[in-house]
């Protein structure tokens, strides 16, 4: 008989695919899958891949192959725990299909969120476009309440009276969002507007600023608390629906627990406080492929992690030093700043289904624009007439004739061909010059992203480990690899599902922050934090989990912040010390002199959860495809241009672990596919099933 909650289903919901795991915490154990997302109807393609699962799961168990479970123990395996990521919010902030938002704050304020602050992204553009604020000029209202940045009460007028006379107005909206000035620390005032708000409103959401992100920086805790009430409405019955959909598609097993969302930065949340606060969820499944990456580094004693993420709309990329993925403040989608703690990914518009074309200079170009889940790719046989860089990998011959992937997909050749020679007659070339330069463009443009988060913070990108995933990842990282100059990839053994094995082993936390206002003193003798650290603990169950504190902090002077670890009971002079170290690591120099500011305290509950271990998916369920080629015709770029040559073709349970093979060599699996260019060689990894990748020369050039 099986253990409580032995088992998790965790699913991250992408732009192009759905990707769903089985996840066996005893032992390792993953029973995956892939199905096409459902725009609008996301739960539906989670409940497809849950079915393939759970056949793939119970064929395993009547074969006897899944220790300590039997057939007649397949009722009593609930409840199990869902675990869940996904792109939902992040799309819908990208493409503004939220709630229609109201937003009140200080009469005199009202066009903020249109002004915001005069900095530019890229300073040399001459034609900058800023994003029109989600809530329309004709949304926005001021009400005559005012407060200092000491508490002063600089009020004129009748608050309740300038409501009431909006209520007409504020009937037409689903959401309403309230930020005023300094309610980071004094939130009376937004109590006071909400309150009545709701009283007059009953079902309308209305979102205060203090609530969603208590930190001072009025732009941006207006342009959070914004983004968050415009996502409400749609998230929280996306959520529901999600839950009741699981909890019947588990029935016959016992059931499902509530479930766990995963936020921007590599947390679960309980549904409730994600449907609460959904502009915290919009890294949601990327966080998972990091979360997974670091954990996998952390196992196998790896220093530094580039984490390589290529699914069909995106490409997301992050740097792990130690098992630790760098964990931000902020996120930024659509051009809104979300002050959340996110981890500190790179997102390029680049992946399997975005579109190639041709620019106003005649040049090929790769994405931005996507193809998505529909119709997709060409090749994908569902309508599509724009050719992506999935055609053009097909093209290329690293997806090989005969291959099934997604729901019974088989990419069709002719399909891809007839949409890249049609773009081809456009830019004069032939086709095989556009399939190769579609792969360098869009690599160069991944190096880029990895330099981002590498050479731009101080960091040697050659020195690390490049760990890819997601549906396209593993077929681009041995060129990104030679781009960068790493010598070693490594593709996990569920390299297609793989963010949600993340989602899966991730730890639940529960988070609570303060805005601060104080100045720390060199030589005082006093317990800084403590008041504030035990208000923000007060409520918080210690059983099963720790407290994590972490405290924002600056040299007086300074306008940016940086986090440190800290406990409540810490003196001032610990906090110093551990503030200088972490100064002195990411500026390289210190000011011993100056005093030091404290604008936030972040309180988190950790939930303690077992070492997930990195074992192997199921061997099971997964036999090479009848029709499989065994070698492709490789397309590659020769000294004197593009050239054929024969690749084999090895599925990837028939690599015996420890067994070595130069490549080329395609190796493909139901959920990624794996290249190994000519001057890499292939290792299947004994401990984890991995396949690990290594240069033998010192490039293509070579």
């Amino acid at each position: 008989m099986a253990s409580p909650d032995r088992f998790v289903v965790a699913s991250d919901v992408g732009g192009t695919f759905t990707d769903t795991i089985l996840f066996d915490r005893e032992d390792g154990r993953v029973w995956s899958a892939k199905s096409a997302t459902r725009p609008r109807s996301e739960e539906l393609g989670v409940v497809a891949g849950l079915k393939t699962v759970r056949k793939a799961f119970e064929d395993d168990v009547a074969r006897g192959e899944v220790d300590g479970v039997s057939t007649r123990d397949l009722s009593g395996l609930g409840p199990v725990a869902i675990h869940h990521g996904s792109t939902v919010a992040t799309n819908a902030l990208l493409e503004r299909r939220g709630a229609k938002t109201a937003f009140i704050t200080n009469a005199g304020f009202e066009d903020l969120l249109a002004i915001r602050r005069q900095d530019r992204a890229d300073l040399y553009d001459l034609s900058v476009t800023r994003p029109e604020p989600l809530v329309p000029k004709a949304l926005r209202f001021g009400v005559p309440l005012r407060r200092g940045p000491a508490g002063e009460d600089w009020s004129e007028g009748e608050v309740e009276s300038a409501l009431d006379g909006i209520i007409k107005v504020l009937r037409e909206v689903e959401a309403i969002a309230v930020g005023l000035l300094h309610a980071d620390l004094w939130p009376d005032d937004e109590r006071r507007v909400r309150d009545h708000l709701r009283d007059a409103l009953p079902g309308v959401p209305v979102v205060t600023s203090h609530e969603v992100w208590p930190e001072m920086r009025e732009v941006e805790r207006f342009e959070t608390t914004v983004a968050n009430a415009y996502l409400m409405p749609l998230m929280g019955p996306y959520l529901e629906r999600l839950d009741a959909a699981m909890t019947k598609a588990l029935s016959a097993w016992g059931g499902a627990r509530p479930a766990r969302v995963m936020d921007s930065a590599g947390a679960l949340r309980r549904a409730a406080d994600a449907a609460r606060l959904p502009a915290s969820l919009l890294l949601s499944g990327p966080a998972g492929g990091v979360r997974a990456a670091a954990g996998q580094a952390k196992a196998r004693k790896v220093a530094e992690v580039v984490s390589f993420d290529v699914g069909g709309t995106s490409t997301d990329v992050a740097y792990i030093v130690d098992g630790a993925p760098r964990i931000g403040t902020e996120s930024r989608v659509g051009g809104f700043a979300c002050r959340f703690p996110a981890v500190g990914i790179h997102t390029l518009g680049a992946g399997g289904g975005s579109r190639l074309w041709r620019d106003a200079g005649g040049h090929l170009q790769v994405g931005p624009e996507s193809q998505g889940a529909v119709p997709g790719p060409a090749c994908y046989g569902r309508g599509g007439e724009e050719p992506t860089l999935t055609d053009a990998l097909l093209l290329a011959g690293r997806i090989p004739p005969g291959l099934v992937f997604g729901e019974r997909t088989r990419p069709d050749r002719d399909a891809a061909w007839r949409v890249v020679e049609r773009l081809a007659g456009r830019l004069r070339l032939p086709v095989e010059e556009v399939v190769l330069g579609a792969v360098r463009v869009v690599t160069e443009a991944m190096a880029g992203g990895v330099r981002v988060v590498t050479t731009h913070r101080g960091h040697d990108p050659r020195g690390a480990t490049v760990v890819a995933f997601g549906g396209a990842g593993p077929l681009l990282a041995a060129e990104l690899a030679d781009a960068l100059g790493a010598a070693e990839v490594l593709v996990p053994w569920d390299a297609g599902t793989w963010s949600a094995r993340g989602m899966a082993t991730a730890p639940v936390v529960e988070r609570r922050a303060r805005g601060l206002a104080l100045t720390l003193t060199k030589g005082d003798t006093s317990h800084p934090f403590a008041a504030d650290w035990s208000a923000l603990a007060s409520g918080l169950e210690h059983e099963g989990a720790v407290l994590v504190g972490r405290v924002a902090m600056r040299y007086a002077g300074q306008s940016h912040e940086l986090e440190v670890p800290v406990e409540g009971d810490a003196a001032e002079a610990e906090v110093r010390a551990a503030f200088r170290a972490a100064h002195l690591r990411s500026f390289g120099h210190v000011h011993d002199d100056r005093p030091l500011e404290a604008v936030r305290l972040l309180l988190e509950r950790v939930e303690s959860s077992p070492d997930p271990g990195w074992g192997a998916g199921s061997r099971a369920g997964a036999p090479r495809p009848e029709g499989l080629a065994h070698e492709v015709d490789l397309l590659v770029r020769g000294r004197a241009g593009p050239e054929r040559s024969r690749a084999r073709v090895v599925w990837r349970t028939d690599l015996a672990p420890g067994q070595a093979v130069e490549g080329p060599l395609v190796v493909p699996d139901p959920t990624a596919t794996t290249y190994v260019p000519p001057h890499w060689r292939v290792h299947a990894e004994r401990a984890d099933g991995s396949l690990r990748l290594t240069r033998t020369t010192g490039g293509p050039e070579d």
